[in-house]
């Protein structure tokens, strides 16, 4: 398509449980990121990541799961968190998503924490893939 450029057009999305399956999982995800696909690990800091896998895995971005995101305006244990995840995602080249954005409060306080990137109810409910067809159609020329 002309004018469309797409560094990464399949992003496959993991739980921290996956990294349970040791180093099976970790030779799947290597081979995934190899074919092009970028690897996300959602609702990071709620389960079974340790350091160490971070390290290893081939992954282009950490979703904050929504526990930290949840009563980030008055929390300053989720605050601390959050920017621990912020700094650490950046050190190692990733991007960060917020997830479980649900207040314009929520937004902005992770805003001033640096936070870039959201996802959650404040920008859209979830939609049957149906009605979305219409949207993602590409008109010919």
């Amino acid at each position: 398509m002309p004018g469309f450029s797409c560094r990464v057009c399949l992003e496959v999305e993991i739980t921290e449980s996956v990294l349970q399956q040791g180093l099976a999982a970790f030779a799947c995800l290597n081979r995934i990121e190899a074919l092009g696909c970028a690897i996300v690990l959602d609702d990071f800091g709620a389960g079974y990541a340790s350091l160490s896998s971070i390290k290893h895995l081939p992954l282009v971005r950490l979703k904050i799961d929504r526990e930290f995101v949840h009563d980030v305006e008055h929390n300053p244990c989720s605050v601390a968190i959050i920017e621990t995840i912020l700094t650490l995602a950046t050190k190692l080249g990733m991007d960060v998503v917020a997830e479980g954005v649900e207040t314009e409060a929520q937004l902005q306080r992770l805003k001033t924490l640096g936070c870039r990137i959201f996802q959650g109810y404040l920008f859209g409910r979830p939609t049957d893939p149906a009605a979305l067809l219409p949207a993602l159609r590409v008109p010919v020329s």
